[in-house]
């Protein structure tokens, strides 16, 4: 599977570096896009789409607006793992614009629906 990570790669300890890993060594092909480079952000995941053609777009937070993700999702499967037990404001709107979300929250989904 190709896979296009939109992850902050600032530092070696950001989690990018180890989801990269991760994948490849499951045999996977990764491709990255540093999303702490926010100038042009969106057309170079755009770039990044036509180039490598991935199977999924991964991303955990809100790199880009989630009107982009939703705009993104006609070229791509968008899927959001969103690392933290807290749920912030803005969330929702961005579980809204990807086609698969995970996340560690427990029973968040079920209580905010309801």
């Amino acid at each position: 599977m190709r896979i296009l990570l939109l992850v902050t790669l600032q530092h070696p300890w950001n989690d990018g570096w180890y989801y990269k890993a991760g994948f490849e060594q499951n045999g996977h092909t990764t491709v990255m896009v540093d999303a702490a480079r926010k100038t042009g952000l969106f057309e170079r995941v755009y770039e990044a789409i036509r180039d490598s053609r991935p199977h999924l777009l991964l991303h955990t937070k809100d790199e880009l607006p989630a009107a982009a993700f939703h705009e993104l999702r006609k070229r791509v499967r968008v899927v959001q793992w969103y690392p933290d037990p807290v749920i912030p404001d803005w969330l929702p709107q961005y579980v809204r614009s990807c086609d698969i979300f995970f996340t560690v929250a427990r029973d968040w989904l079920r209580s905010s629906q309801g």
